[in-house]
C-alpha cells in the first residue's frame, strides 16, 4: 500500500464517502483529528445518516473502509453514527465528537452544537473503560510499536475520565499528564514502550471497570440484546439465544474480557486467543458506542 500524504487524505476521504453516500456530514476522529497521528495511526471515521439507512448501509460501509485503507495505507474503520444523536442530549461519543472531532464533509447549513458537559454516567464510563481494556486486549500478541500505542491510549482513558470530572478536558496524553497529579499514570506512561506496561496498565484498567458497580436493570437488558440479534444477523451471525438471555450481553462479554485480561501472565495461548477474538468481533454488535 501507498501512503497519501496529509493534505490530500481529508480529499481522498471526502471523494470516496461522496461516491458512496453523496453528501452526508463525515467525521475525523481520534488522533489524525487531534494532530498526534504517525504514518501508521489509523483513520477513525463516523458519518451520520439516518437510523432507517444505517442496517441497509453496512456492506457499503465495510467496503469503504476497505477501499479506504488500500489507498491511505493505513487502516481505516467508518462506522456509521444516527443522525438524530447530534441533535439530542449527547451520549459521550457525540459529546467527543463535538469536542475533537474535524468535520470532513458537512451538508450545506450544517454545523455541530457546543460539547457542554460531558456526561460521565456509570454507563458511559463503562464504555470508555472498555474501549481502552479491548484496546489493550487487541494486541497482547503483539509487540513493539502496537503494544506502547495500546498502552497510551488506555492511560489517557484513564487519565480523562478523572479529568473530565473535575473540568478539564485533555486531549492528548502528554496534556493529560500536565493536568493530573498521578505518579503511577505518569510512570507507566513514561515506561509505555516497556515489556511489563501492558501488564501493568492491565491492572490499573481492570481495578477501574471493577470500581464500577453497574445495577441491575432487565429492561435495558432485554433492549440490549435484542439489538444484538438484530445487528448479528445483519452481519450473518444467528444470535438468538443470546437475544433471550436476562443479562445484558455487553456485561456478559465484559466479564469475559476481564477474566481474559487477569489471567494473562505470559504469550497468550491459542485458546486464549481464540476466546479474545470472540469478544473483539463480537462486542460491536453487542455494545455500539453510537446506541450508548
Amino acid at each position: 500500500m501507498s501512503a497519501v500524504a496529509v493534505g490530500g487524505s481529508d480529499q481522498v476521504i471526502v471523494a470516496a464517502v461522496r461516491a458512496a453516500f453523496g453528501e452526508i456530514p463525515v467525521f475525523l476522529c481520534g488522533s489524525r483529528a487531534a494532530g498526534t497521528s504517525t504514518p501508521t495511526s489509523d483513520y477513525d471515521l463516523l458519518v451520520a445518516m439516518p437510523r432507517r439507512r444505517i442496517p441497509f448501509a453496512l456492506g457499503r460501509l465495510s467496503a469503504l473502509a476497505a477501499a479506504l485503507s488500500e489507498q491511505l495505507g493505513a487502516p481505516v474503520s467508518v462506522n456509521p453514527l444516527p443522525s438524530d444523536l447530534l441533535r439530542r442530549r449527547p451520549n459521550l461519543l457525540v459529546w467527543k465528537l463535538r469536542r475533537e472531532a474535524r468535520v470532513l464533509l458537512p451538508e450545506q447549513g450544517f454545523a455541530l452544537a457546543p460539547p457542554g458537559a460531558p456526561p460521565l454516567d456509570g454507563q458511559a464510563r463503562f464504555s470508555y473503560l472498555m474501549t481502552a481494556l479491548l484496546s489493550l486486549l487487541s494486541v497482547a500478541d503483539s509487540a513493539g510499536d502496537c503494544r506502547e500505542r495500546a498502552v497510551r491510549k488506555a492511560l489517557l482513558h484513564v487519565a480523562q475520565l478523572r479529568l473530565w470530572s473535575e473540568g478539564a478536558y485533555p486531549i492528548t496524553l502528554e496534556e493529560a499528564l500536565e493536568e493530573l497529579d498521578d505518579e503511577r499514570i505518569a510512570g507507566l506512561a513514561s515506561r509505555a514502550q516497556g515489556s511489563r506496561a501492558w501488564f501493568e496498565t492491565r491492572s490499573l484498567v481492570v481495578e477501574q471497570l471493577a470500581a464500577l458497580q453497574p445495577r441491575r436493570d432487565r429492561l435495558r437488558a432485554v433492549r440490549t440484546n435484542a439489538r444484538y440479534a438484530v445487528l448479528a444477523a445483519l452481519h450473518g451471525r444467528l444470535r438468538l439465544r443470546a437475544a433471550a438471555s436476562l443479562r445484558a450481553i455487553d456485561r456478559s462479554l465484559a466479564d469475559l474480557a476481564v477474566e481474559l485480561a487477569v489471567t494473562l501472565d505470559g504469550p497468550p495461548t491459542s485458546r486464549w486467543l481464540a476466546k479474545r477474538d470472540l469478544v473483539l468481533a463480537e462486542w460491536p454488535d453487542a455494545h455500539p458506542l453510537a446506541a450508548q
